[in-house]
């Protein structure tokens, strides 16, 4: 290194940080770069589809197990989760309607997968589904009435 071409010091900023709130115990943060979660079917489906099972299988298992449980809260809780859900509805419509809050119409229907679609065709395209997977629907029907014989 040449000591002639090195240009004099100019000055130095120094910049006093404060060190980083660390919680004893808790977990690191993890990256989110390129992580998703993964949604409880996906979960699921990926553990059977890793012990080299086929797709049908893990409807047949999802499905039914699950449809299981909701024929089985139904028969137990039925009455009463359907007047909570109608009173829950029908008090978010009436609050919408009335301007109170505000429902996120084009979220809620691409929750339901029905955006774009008129309400006449909705049931058009649920029967489309059922058609395509109809090894799930008679699980899950199969499951529900199993799940409502037991409660």
């Amino acid at each position: 290194m040449d000591v002639q071409n090195v240009a004099p010091a100019t000055e130095q900023i120094v910049v006093e940080t404060q060190p980083a709130l660390v919680i004893e115990g808790a977990p690191a943060a993890m990256p989110m770069e390129g992580t998703m979660q993964q949604s409880w079917f996906e979960m699921a489906h990926n553990f059977f589809k890793d012990k080299g099972l086929p797709d049908w299988a893990s409807e047949i298992a999802i499905f039914g197990f699950g449809c299981l449980l909701l024929g089985f809260l139904c028969r137990s809780f039925g009455r009463y989760l359907v007047i909570l859900l109608l009173a829950v509805v029908a008090l978010a419509v009436g609050l919408h309607y009335a301007q109170v809050i505000t429902l996120p119409v084009a979220h809620l229907q691409a929750f339901f997968g029905v955006s774009g679609l008129s309400l006449q065709e909705v049931p058009a395209v649920f029967f489309a589904w059922a058609r395509e997977h109809l090894i799930s629907c008679v699980s899950a029907v199969v499951g529900f009435f199993i799940g409502w014989k037991l409660g």
